[in-house]
């Protein structure tokens, strides 16, 4: 076992699995920041910036969004069709909303973490600067027998998820 992986129960027992989830919103200067720091075209940036003003103008209390229905949360649930979309504001801030579970700002619950879909979690928390360990925990599960592939997909989705559940940095 790596020493990256043998730390990471460690790090989870130290995050209270029992925290209600919740959170605040950053401000737009903090999100912008960061979206000024990917290699992404300015036209999508201001974008990304309006997703996430719609969301707040939606929801200024983020708590309120947490009380929300699934499907109002999630925007679009699995089985509608791909142009149907329930809340475009909560639909068009998913960006935003892992953003803030990646920084601490927010803990998600597994409902709308298992009804979201397939979350880029572990890429954006590179490029938080956030040091996962994934690759040594991928390492770990092939030398244990597992195929790399499987071990990839497999741990990017529960990692990410863990982390968007804990608001654990």
């Amino acid at each position: 076992m790596t020493a990256t992986a043998a730390r990471a129960p460690d790090a989870l027992a130290a995050t209270s699995l029992q925290a209600p989830v919740g959170g605040t919103h950053c401000d737009e200067q903090e999100y912008a920041a960061f979206l000024a720091t990917l290699t992404i075209t300015a036209a999508y940036r201001r974008q990304r910036v309006a997703a996430r003003r719609r969301f707040v103008s939606a929801y200024p209390d983020l708590t309120e969004w947490f009380g929300e229905p699934l499907t109002q949360r999630v925007g679009r649930l699995g089985g509608q069709q791909r142009g149907v979309i329930s809340d475009h504001a909560s639909h068009d801030a998913r960006g935003y909303l892992l953003f803030l579970g990646l920084r601490g700002h927010a803990r998600f619950d597994y409902p709308w973490m298992l009804a979201g879909g397939h979350f880029h979690t572990c890429e954006l928390a590179a490029q938080l600067g956030l040091k996962l360990g994934l690759q040594g925990l991928i390492d770990d599960a092939v030398r244990l027998g597992f195929d790399r592939g499987g071990a990839d997909q497999g741990l990017r989705w529960t990692l990410g998820r863990i982390l968007l559940h804990t608001a654990s940095r």
